[in-house]
């Protein structure tokens, strides 16, 4: 196969596959998309190795996270995989804006133009608040169960309000 005999006609959707509960956030893209040859006739069905690229750029740029899917099945050219099902994503590919994803076709060259990717994968990277440094949350946040707070500084304090304005319960780190 080369890149003038097929094509990825569309890509239909790219989502991130979305995790219900308390389970961790999958590190998993949901894609589909349409392989054709370049008059649009889909391809022949059959499993076809494919690589699949995150870049940080259009064009050139630096690979964030890649894998070779070694059996894509096509039925009447259309296709749908899991990204990171092989290789899993780590939430760090998506620390910052822009990313575009390649598709390789087994002995070919990758094919142009490389798709940008949306919104949804860069929600990834909600899955932990480890390591924050701070920050604001605006708005009513509701907190069931255990609360855990660390106070390792001298002179920290957190202020519990019950929405009169006024803090109802002071903790303070002497």
């Amino acid at each position: 196969m080369n890149n003038s005999t097929f094509a990825v006609f569309t890509v239909a959707l790219l989502a991130v596959t979305v995790s219900l509960g308390i389970a961790a956030v999958p590190q998993l893209i949901s894609l589909q998309g349409k392989l054709t040859d370049v008059s649009g006739t889909p391809v022949p069905d059959g499993t076809y190795q494919v690589t699949f690229t995150i870049y940080d750029s259009e064009i050139g740029g630096d690979s964030k996270w890649s894998e070779i899917n070694p059996a894509v099945v096509a039925v009447d050219g259309a296709f749908d995989v899991l990204l990171g099902s092989i290789n899993p994503i780590h939430n760090s590919v998506f620390s910052d804006e822009g990313r575009w994803l390649g598709i390789t076709l087994a002995g070919d060259d990758e094919m142009t133009p490389r798709w940008r990717i949306g919104s949804a994968p860069f929600a990834q990277r909600v899955s932990t608040i480890d390591g924050s440094a701070g920050g604001t949350i605006s708005g009513a946040v509701t907190l069931n169960g255990r609360v855990d707070v660390g106070l390792d500084s001298v002179g920290v304090s957190i202020d519990l309000h019950n929405g009169s304005g006024l803090p109802t319960v002071t903790i303070f780190n002497a």
